[in-house]
């Protein structure tokens, strides 16, 4: 009799765990992957909180985080990086070692039609290859007039913009990296009388706003020293407009409410002493509002899982108990264990008959009685 048996044998299949094999849009991404709607559900929430997480700390710290410069005496400036009304509620602005007027002026801001002036002396001693520089920041309309006397030759550079002067700093011998180059050469009496009036005069008008370096650059031959003065009109802005003012102030910050609103600082002029090769000496940093922040974040995460989860549940089903479809196959007593073998003989072929007792035991002794002789002699015997 034949015993049949059921077994499931695994096809290999690509189809997916989706309600129809186009899945479109969003619902394409969701059911790339065979998994349980919770399973997905639970990731996906866990990729949107990272996400959120990343972006608003990016948003915050690195691109309205806070923005390190450098400003001198006299410099007047705009804040204006790392600054949007959007995100951020004020300005806060903090000085290392400089006093400060800071303003808060609404509408366009317009240059003031008196210019300023100051004058500054100083006196560098520069060894071989060496140089120094001094840094300001002007505005267009500006008009700078140095007298200069150095003991041996050096080079005299104007530089505007901080990557021009990186890529100098790179490669002295670039041509396309300063606005002006210009050779000292020495002479016996700049420390006799500091005659400044006898000392060769250079002067520029700025006609863009930016940054400004001042370089002087020994050679490779001798050290030298070299006797300063700079006298420098500035043009500022009109501050008479101002809704808020500060003055003389390490750290000082501003609320903005609305979009036109502008912040302005000026560093005061304690001393007539120019400082070379300044550090970075004052940073800005926007101070966050909050609500944005919470609005697109939070509520937006809130949103955006809200929707991708419907998005699941109405195109995703839940995936087979089985990972793979299952076949059936007939086995009966004669089927082979493995394939591509020869099914074994049946029993009911091989053995018709039992066997016989002298076929299994054959004699060894013919000399033995046979069984009614043996019963005979049991009989007798008794």
């Amino acid at each position: 009799m034949a015993v049949e048996l059921a077994a499931t044998i695994s096809l290999n299949t690509s189809e997916e765990g989706c309600s129809h094999l186009g899945c479109t849009g969003c619902g394409y991404i969701f059911c790339i992957e065979k998994m349980k709607r919770s399973t997905r559900i639970k990731v996906l929430w866990s990729w949107l909180i990272i996400i959120t997480l990343t972006l608003s700390l990016i948003l915050n710290y690195v691109i309205y985080g806070a923005k390190s410069f450098t400003a001198s005496e006299t410099d007047m400036r705009i804040v204006r990086d790392k600054i949007s009304y959007i995100f951020c509620s004020g300005v806060e602005i903090s000085s290392k070692d400089y006093l400060f007027d800071a303003y808060l002026i609404e509408g366009e801001l317009t240059i003031q039609e008196k210019r300023e002036t100051s004058q500054s002396f100083t006196y560098i001693n520069l060894n071989l290859n060496e140089y120094k520089y001094f840094q300001f920041y002007f505005l267009s309309g500006s008009t700078v007039t140095l007298s200069h006397c150095s003991e041996n030759n050096v080079t005299f550079y104007v530089i505007t913009g901080k990557s021009n002067f990186k890529l100098w700093q790179e490669n002295n011998l670039c041509e396309n990296c300063y606005i002006r180059k210009e050779y000292l050469l020495g002479r016996n009496d700049c420390n006799v009388l500091l005659n400044y009036s006898t000392f060769p005069e250079y002067s520029f008008n700025v006609s863009i706003e930016d940054s400004y370096f001042l370089i002087y650059a020994n050679n490779p031959f001798q050290s030298t020293n070299v006797s300063i003065k700079c006298s420098l009109y500035r043009s500022v802005y009109d501050v008479s407009r101002a809704s808020e003012s500060h003055f003389s102030s390490l750290d000082w910050s501003f609320e903005i409410d609305k979009p036109d609103q502008n912040v302005v600082f000026m560093v005061k002029q304690l001393s007539q002493h120019l400082q070379y090769n300044p550090s970075e000496n004052f940073t800005t940093r926007c101070i966050c509002r909050v609500w944005i922040y919470v609005l697109i974040f939070g509520v937006g995460c809130i949103l955006t899982g809200a929707i991708s989860c419907t998005l699941i549940i109405g195109l995703c089903k839940e995936p087979d108990l089985y990972t793979n479809r299952i076949h059936f196959i007939t086995y009966s007593e004669r089927t082979p264990l493995l394939s591509g073998t020869t099914p074994p003989p049946s029993y009911a072929d091989v053995i018709n008959t039992p066997p016989k007792y002298e076929d299994v035991i054959p004699k060894k002794d013919n000399d033995l009685p046979s069984y009614q002789e043996a019963v005979l002699h049991v009989v007798k015997n008794c």
